[in-house]
């Protein structure tokens, strides 16, 4: 009897401290969302960034992983290493969107990188072609490539969407 009485304290614990670390990334996600709602990413909003634990849960409420969305603070901060360690680890979060294969491509594309910005952007248009983002990336990498007959062929793949425009 002592041992099931051991067990489920031992489970009530484990269980108090998923919900406060689930507590503390639903705060965080409130704040990120709002900037990227806003378009306007605060400094203010990165003071949570060192002490809470982006390993659980390891994607947001919208499926997004937690650290792709903090990898463009660092990103537009200026601090691509971090940004990039942040997305290469998160790959495996939530694959199927190419969140943060977009956002690399992205980064790439800002520094110049050229041939691994193609490279990523690529790898997210063909996983999701539909997905407006990832039209818009490897068409800039395809202009700065100066690839203008292949913008025309990924619009043909997509010029009878249903969505609204970019």
């Amino acid at each position: 009897m002592k041992a099931i009485a051991s067990l489920i304290y031992l489970l009530s614990l484990i269980t108090i401290y998923a919900t406060y670390l689930n507590n503390e990334s639903s705060e965080l996600q409130y704040i990120l969302y709002n900037d990227l709602g806003s378009g306007d990413y605060k400094e203010s909003s990165t003071s949570r960034f060192d002490i809470v634990n982006f390993e659980f849960p390891n994607i947001s409420q919208s499926a997004i992983p937690i650290k792709g969305i903090v990898a463009r603070y660092y990103f537009f901060g200026g601090d691509f290493e971090k940004a990039f360690d942040l997305l290469h680890s998160s790959k495996k979060a939530n694959p199927y969107i190419m969140f943060n294969q977009s956002l690399i491509g992205e980064i790439h594309n800002y520094l110049g990188v050229q041939d691994s910005a193609l490279y990523y952007n690529k790898i997210a248009f063909t996983a999701l072609p539909q997905n407006n983002k990832h039209f818009l990336e490897l068409s800039k990498s395809y202009v700065k490539n100066r690839d203008y007959h292949k913008i025309d062929s990924i619009f043909d793949l997509v010029k009878g969407k249903k969505q609204p425009p970019i």
